[in-house]
């Protein structure tokens, strides 16, 4: 008896988990399904959103501020490496040098200015140096009152030294470098004595009729 009260409520139980599942079936069924699109946003909505956004780029664009004559929506950029400026209007392409960077009206004009002062520093023909002339020196011989100047003097000195009387040409040469400090010299170094006066007195003492004779004195 036991077995079969047991069997009785096992039934029992599956009929009604059966009708249970068959119940829920149903208010599914009869649950009605939400096609409804999406709410989407009204042409008023868009009307209000849209001039948010022309108010905030508008208000971004007054903050950078723009350059009297420059359309709107003009935005500048400058780039320190380079010492440049570039006014980028509407529709034109942003730089393609990373230097550059977007800065406000006030800032652009006042490296627009700073740059080209720099720039025209820089292309400015450099200062020319003008080499000073040189002083040219003469000896202080030739610069002295009535003293015959060197061309004079050597004349003097090449007759002594083409003459073949005794005690001129050669000897004769050597004895005026000698009477004059310049033993062992060359007739040269007379002139930078400064005594030509002295030195044409001198030889026109010993000068003679010349003769026809060279030697290695520099004469």
């Amino acid at each position: 008896m036991a077995i079969e009260d047991t069997l009785l409520s096992i039934d029992a139980g599956l009929k009604l988990i059966v009708t249970i599942m068959q119940s829920a079936g149903a208010m599914s069924a009869q649950a009605p399904v939400n096609t409804a699109p999406a709410a989407t946003e009204t042409v008023a909505e868009k009307k209000t959103r849209a001039k948010k956004d022309n108010s905030t780029n508008a208000d971004a664009a007054a903050a950078m501020g723009l350059v009297a004559g420059d359309p709107e929506g003009t935005r500048y950029w400058v780039s320190e490496s380079l010492r440049t400026v570039y006014a980028q209007n509407p529709g034109d392409a942003d730089p393609t040098d990373q230097s550059f960077k977007i800065e406000t009206a006030v800032h652009y004009s006042a490296k627009k200015e700073e740059f080209a002062k720099k720039n025209a520093q820089a292309t400015a023909a450099p200062t020319t140096v003008v080499a000073e002339t040189p002083v040219k020196t003469t000896p202080a011989a030739s610069t002295a009152s009535g003293a015959p100047d060197w061309k004079s003097v050597l004349a003097t000195i090449q007759a002594l030294n083409k003459s073949t009387e005794p005690g001129h040409g050669r000897d004769g040469v050597i004895a005026v470098l000698s009477h004059f400090g310049l033993a062992g010299q060359k007739v040269p170094a007379l002139e930078a004595l400064g005594k030509h006066a002295e030195i044409m007195a001198f030889v026109n003492k010993m000068l003679t009729p010349a003769g026809d004779e060279s030697d290695d004195l520099g004469i």
